[in-house]
């Protein structure tokens, strides 16, 4: 009897040293992911990694606030003959734009400037459209392939440069360096009918991925 009881002490003390004297865990990895309280442990973001959410949430707010104050430009609110708007040029550089007071019946002063100016058809007119532009940049910018200018009837129908030389033409306007301004008038031809009822549609010619700005034409 006293050996029997040698034999199964003994046996139980190697099996507990064989074990290394700590108790076996048979939970999966996941499951010993979990601290002693039962709380499951998670990697927190780091201090960089909030600041920079935060900062993209904080740039975020800014532009829609901008966008918010301002307003102008769109069809339903367009800037008015004579004030001045911004935009990029697509090359790095901005234009200050000012749209002047049109001549809405321009086909003698047109047809004065150049005897080979396109001749109206009839029922058409050319009316003169003064733009104002300031080049700031780093580089220069040639007036007469910086902005595209169009006019837009109440009915929705466009109508753009007819390339005719004018009496202020671009070609008198020298390359803009930063800081430099030009004059010059842009000659449309238009049914005579649909003068002074629609928009004037600016953008900048080599921006392609920029949105018309808006003109109230009278």
């Amino acid at each position: 009897m006293l050996a029997l009881i040698v034999l199964l002490v003994g046996g139980g003390i190697f099996l507990f040293t064989r074990d290394g004297g700590e108790p076996t865990d048979d939970r999966t990895t996941s499951e010993q992911a979990t601290t002693e309280d039962g709380e499951e442990t998670s990697e927190e973001p780091t201090e960089e990694e909030t600041s920079e959410e935060a900062t993209t949430e904080e740039a975020t707010s800014e532009e829609v606030t901008e966008a918010a104050a301002d307003g102008k430009g769109t069809k339903d609110a367009p800037y008015a003959i004579g004030e001045k708007f911004t935009v990029e040029d697509g090359e790095g550089g901005t234009l200050d734009v000012t749209i002047g007071d049109v001549n809405w019946d321009a086909t003698d002063e047109v047809m004065g400037a150049n005897e080979f100016n396109e001749e109206p058809g009839e029922g058409e007119t050319y009316i003169l459209v003064p733009v104002s532009m300031t080049y700031h940049g780093d580089g220069t910018s040639e007036p007469g392939f910086s902005l595209m200018v169009d006019y837009v009837t109440e009915g929705g129908n466009s109508y753009s440069d007819a390339g005719s030389v004018t009496p202020k033409s671009w070609l008198d306007v020298g390359t803009l360096h930063d800081g430099g301004t030009g004059e010059w008038e842009i000659g449309i031809l238009i049914p005579a009918d649909q003068a002074k009822n629609g928009h004037f549609a600016v953008s900048p010619l080599l921006n392609f991925s920029a949105e018309d700005v808006w003109v109230k034409a009278a």
